[in-house]
């Protein structure tokens, strides 16, 4: 429906292997080699090897319980920032980390308008209505009624249709105040992702080379930290190889096992008095490593 729905404008959309919206960049095919229209997964431009790669401007996020769902789309209209959105998924722990998620994959991104589509937005919002009410065989009058309608507008309906929009009103409603406030809290936002490993050297999970640590840090410096529920499990961390290293990590692992690993603002905290450690440089250091790649400080 979405795809339909941008083809208003632009005929290069269709949904790729992962399910999203990508704008396929290459020549026009032939007239006796362009694929139905109705086919949502096929465009009238070429895919050969040696074309652009498909550009992504529309993607969604999934969350699914027992008793209810969440369906996250997006989609890049006319963004003047596509220059930032790369920088901003730049992660210093991508290297590091393992989740038992589905892994993201980056693509290339695009607008489905130019910068000069000032109206990209009221374009779009209709051909959206149009697709919708073509795919649930709605009332003509549906469309009538939207393009009356403002964002302040009451509600207005038909024989097999109400049209409207959602307004802060509903906030009146207690289930639906009690599902945005859950949605706002730290506990949804980094305690139902998925659970992962920060390690700094191969595991038997993850067998990754990793990049350097801090040169401070010790050359035999290793950390291994996994959290659940947004909960730190379970450490493991060594500073030293010497006779005091046991101490060391029994210390640290206490330090850090059970808390929220998103309600520690920066973790030279966790040890005000940092000689308590048998080797109290090397922990300023490891703390000063694990602000910098989950970005505490």
């Amino acid at each position: 429906m979405v795809v339909q729905a941008i083809r208003g404008d632009n005929d290069r959309a269709r949904v790729n292997e992962r399910h999203d919206i990508v704008l396929d960049q290459g020549q026009r095919l032939p007239a006796g080699s362009i694929p139905d229209s109705r086919d949502m997964y096929k465009t009238a431009y070429s895919l050969g090897v040696n074309e652009l790669p498909s550009l992504k401007v529309s993607g969604s996020a999934y969350k699914l319980t027992r008793t209810r769902s969440l369906h996250h789309g997006t989609c890049l209209l006319n963004s003047p920032n596509l220059d930032l959105i790369s920088r901003c998924l730049q992660s210093p722990a991508k290297s590091f980390i393992k989740a038992r998620g589905v892994e993201s994959v980056r693509s290339p991104v695009s607008n489905i308008y130019s910068g000069s589509e000032v109206d990209a937005h009221s374009r779009f919002r209709a051909h959206m209505l149009a697709a919708f009410s073509s795919l649930y065989g709605l009332e003509s009058d549906f469309m009538d009624a939207f393009s009356v309608l403002n964002e302040n507008g009451r509600l207005k309906c038909g024989g097999s249709w109400v049209a409207g929009y959602l307004t802060d009103c509903l906030s009146e409603i207690p289930e639906i105040r009690m599902g945005v406030r859950e949605l706002q809290s730290s506990e949804w936002v980094y305690g139902q992702t998925p659970q992962f490993t920060l390690s700094t050297h191969p595991t038997e999970d993850d067998e990754r080379a990793r990049p350097s640590l801090l040169s401070e840090l010790p050359a035999s410096a290793q950390v291994n930290i996994k959290v659940r529920s947004g909960i730190i499990t379970f450490a493991e961390i060594l500073l030293a190889t010497d006779n005091h290293s046991s101490t060391n990590r029994e210390l640290i692992k206490d330090t850090l096992k059970g808390l929220h690993i998103c309600k520690i603002k920066d973790f030279n905290t966790l040890s005000q008095k940092p000689n308590e450690f048998d080797n109290g440089e090397g922990a300023r250091c490891l703390w000063k490593w694990l602000n910098k790649i989950l970005g505490k400080v």
